[in-house]
């Protein structure tokens, strides 16, 4: 939809599922912090791969996480990171929360106007090894380069969304 601020296509799922497991090896590594993954689990699904992972390989530091609402989590961390700009990633910028969303540019395209709204918060990225390189550049960084302030229009809706 040409009114949207993403146009978003499903990865090819090993691809994706790489990713995932590539973020949980990173994180596992990073004993100076703790990580909650917040799984949304469908009404039909009755497993989920990355928890399996984490549990298997007894990960300590990665908490996952189906229970409570995404604004409950949002209250207990410090930073937040987005595999893909999402509810969380809006969620968190309102909360002027620290946040960074990653998007694969074969995957998901994003409209100028947002990438220069987001700045430091909405990062491309063309394979994994630069998707984990500029998340540990976000986890490294002090926190304020990566808050994004709501701005609020006084233009209607229809309006923002005609352009």
């Amino acid at each position: 939809w040409p009114q949207r601020p993403i146009e978003k296509t499903q990865p090819f799922p090993m691809e994706y599922v790489n990713w995932h497991k590539t973020l949980l090896e990173y994180f596992s590594n990073r004993d100076d912090f703790n990580f909650i993954w917040k799984a949304r689990m469908l009404d039909e699904q009755t497993t989920d791969l990355m928890r399996s992972i984490i549990n298997d390989k007894k990960y300590d530091n990665i908490s996952y996480e189906t229970s409570h609402n995404l604004d409950y989590w949002l209250s207990k961390v410090e930073k937040v990171i987005c595999d893909v700009p999402s509810t969380a990633f809006f969620e968190s910028i309102h909360l002027s929360l620290p946040v960074l969303a990653l998007y694969s540019q074969k995957d998901v395209r994003i409209r100028d106007n947002a990438i220069d709204s987001f700045g430091n918060c909405l990062k491309p990225y063309s394979n994994i090894s630069e998707g984990i390189t500029l998340i540990s550049n976000f986890i490294d960084s002090d926190p304020k380069k990566y808050i994004t302030e709501a701005r609020v229009s006084n233009r209607s809706l229809s309006a923002i969304l005609a352009e």
